[in-house]
């Protein structure tokens, strides 16, 4: 009998996790967006603040408070919405260019109080360039996965069930449907809803890197996207690599979970991937 009841159970947790019903950790990390948001004369628009708190790839614990314009949010949304494609054919590789750079065209992003807000973190910490690139990087790895796509919600990927719940779940298994037309967040979107998924993620901390004054590649392969750094020499976490059409190299970045360092590569077929944003 308890042999019986033992496959039961098993044939129960095998079928949920196909069938993506398993039950899902709703639990937020993050507040909600506040419903109403009032004019703030520091920034010129209405806004609210966020406040992130993070550990480093080093140990360290740190802390952003930073506004966030609603007026930009809604212009990125709608500037998203309005992405249509050229006439002419486009391979993968020119598509995800093309969508990425209407995207960070959007709107000027990142504000200038956001990138302070890294900059002073940075400057009151006294850090080189590597342990810059840590605390930045770390803080978009700190926010939990969120699925986006163009489709409905709740969606099962890998066999993994993400809920029809726009938020950083500490399940990591949130999800944002219908975002129209590509299934990628801008920059903005992902700073408001502080939810993103592997594209949406290299995006945005591409636009940070390159505000920053580093030298950040966005790279697409195998139906994912990474973000690529450049260093004089390997890094000390791992050495994977990519090189440019002059034979620079990129340093890989995984960004959709906490603890990637720079050159550890994910499992992943280097040779199928290619440089998407320069």
């Amino acid at each position: 009998m308890k042999k019986l009841l033992f496959w039961i159970f098993l044939g129960y947790l095998i079928y949920n996790l196909l069938s993506g019903e398993e039950e899902v950790d709703e639990t937020t990390v993050r507040p909600p967006i506040p419903e109403e948001v009032t004019f703030n004369e520091a920034t010129g628009c209405k806004s609210f603040e966020k406040n992130w708190t993070w550990n480093s790839l080093d140990g360290v614990t740190y802390e952003m408070t930073f506004p966030v314009c609603q007026e930009l949010y809604d212009l990125s949304v709608n500037s998203r919405e309005n992405i249509s494609l050229p006439e002419y054919e486009l391979s993968d590789t020119e598509y995800a260019k093309y969508i990425y750079e209407q995207l960070l065209n959007s709107v000027e992003f990142p504000t200038d109080e956001f990138a302070e807000g890294y900059k002073k973190l940075i400057d009151e910490a006294n850090l080189d360039y590597m342990g810059a690139l840590n605390l930045i990087i770390s803080s978009i790895q700190a926010i939990p996965y969120t699925l986006i796509i163009d489709g409905n919600c709740p969606f099962v990927l890998k066999g993994i069930k993400y809920i029809n719940n726009c938020a950083p779940l500490e399940s990591g298994q949130g999800c944002c449907g219908n975002i129209q037309p590509f299934g990628v967040y801008s920059p903005m979107e992902f700073l408001y809803h502080e939810a993103g998924d592997c594209d949406t993620r290299t995006v945005f901390a591409y636009a940070v890197l390159k505000k920053l004054g580093f030298d950040a590649v966005v790279i697409n392969g195998e139906e994912h996207s990474m973000l690529a750094v450049h260093l004089p020499k390997k890094p000390d976490a791992g050495s994977d690599h990519i090189k440019d059409p002059w034979g620079k190299k990129y340093y890989i970045w995984e960004l959709t979970g906490m603890d990637w360092g720079l050159g550890v590569n994910p499992d992943v077929n280097l040779d199928k991937w290619d440089i998407v944003l320069p």
